[in-house]
């Protein structure tokens, strides 16, 4: 029997909540704290060693007793085209996928206000963006498979409970929920719960739902005149990534007797990351029932959206030992972001 003939599961989770299918809060603290060099094109050249340099925008990202060092007022504006491209091999089947995206890496304005009072020589307020995080990148793979389909993991999932029993680590997302796949894939009959003990009671009463704690599929492979089905079907898989970390700096540096400068900054962070997958199953046959035919096809999709601000604060100094060599420091706070997901 054709149990649907398009089947489309859309679902919208918390990215901790289906940590089978993407990635938890543990990956995400990860990704979010991996930042990349930022700031002007010199800097980037440099690979972001920019502590004890001054006389650049960036400063106030790294090391803000380098604005100190300026002599003028200036305004930046640094645009960037950034090219992706992805390979991937499924099964022995290659795909390939590529996007282009333009940004703003950096755009800042230094005010500088000269003065000179015993050794005191004034400084530079800046105001800096910084692209200091990049998450754009975009995939695909496709291909025949005949060693697993994902209706097998979503019976995985919910082996051992009742479809109204609270699963693990869903502390309250019941198994019915459209928010859970194993909750989709009962309401959408792709997987039907049965007893090992009563298959078939007779009457059937709501209560005989608690001993239902195995599932079956209709794409279960079966024994057919003593010669075990294969089952082959075509995977295939695009997910799209965008987004990316800015930081704003507010940031002012201080120059003594062009020896010593000293800086401090406060650094205003944003984030925003936008995941989507789509993922599909067709083509479903068996080797020893050609004409069986359960399924047309499955798609499921799944789209996140993390974004929020954050503040942090930055002091740095730099001592010039000699006009050819010079010394810094600096210290970061931790940025303390506040997401929602």
């Amino acid at each position: 029997m054709k149990l649907i003939t398009r089947l489309c599961l859309y679902v919208i989770l918390m990215s901790s909540g289906f940590q089978g299918w993407t990635q938890g809060f543990v990956e995400n603290a990860l990704l979010f704290s991996r930042t990349k060099p930022g700031g002007s094109a010199r800097i980037q050249a440099m690979g972001g060693a920019q502590v004890a340099l001054g006389g650049d925008f960036s400063s106030a990202l790294s090391n803000p007793a380098g604005l100190g060092m300026y002599n003028r007022s200036e305004f930046t504006f640094s645009p960037a085209l950034n090219t992706y491209k992805t390979e991937a091999e499924h099964l022995g089947t290659k795909s390939g996928d590529s996007k282009n995206v333009f940004n703003i890496p950096g755009l800042s304005y230094v005010h500088h206000l000269p003065q000179e009072k015993k050794g005191f020589l004034g400084g530079s307020f800046g105001v800096s963006m910084t692209r200091v995080n990049d998450f754009n990148t975009t995939f695909q793979y496709e291909g025949v498979d005949d060693i697993s389909s994902i209706v097998d993991y979503f019976k995985e999932r919910a082996a051992g409970y009742a479809i109204n029993e609270l699963p693990n680590p869903y502390e309250d997302t019941p198994l019915l929920s459209f928010d859970v796949p194993e909750g989709l894939a009962y309401l959408t009959f792709l997987i039907n719960p049965y007893s090992e003990a009563d298959p078939y009671p007779n009457p059937f009463t709501e209560d005989d739902y608690l001993d239902y704690t195995n599932y079956f599929s209709e794409l279960d492979t079966l024994w057919n005149n003593g010669v075990e089905e294969i089952r082959t079907l075509n995977r295939a898989q695009k997910v799209n990534v965008k987004g990316a970390q800015y930081q704003w700096s507010l940031a002012y540096g201080g120059n003594f007797k062009d020896k010593l400068f000293f800086g401090a900054s406060v650094g205003i962070t944003t984030l925003r990351y936008e995941y989507s997958t789509s993922y599909n199953e067709s083509d479903f046959s068996f080797s020893e029932s050609p004409s069986y035919d359960p399924l047309n096809n499955l798609e499921l999709n799944e789209d996140i959206l993390i974004d929020g601000t954050g503040i942090n604060l930055t002091l740095g100094l730099i001592y010039r030992l000699a006009n050819f060599a010079q010394i810094g420091v600096s210290f970061v706070t931790p940025t303390y972001y506040e997401l929602s997901d």
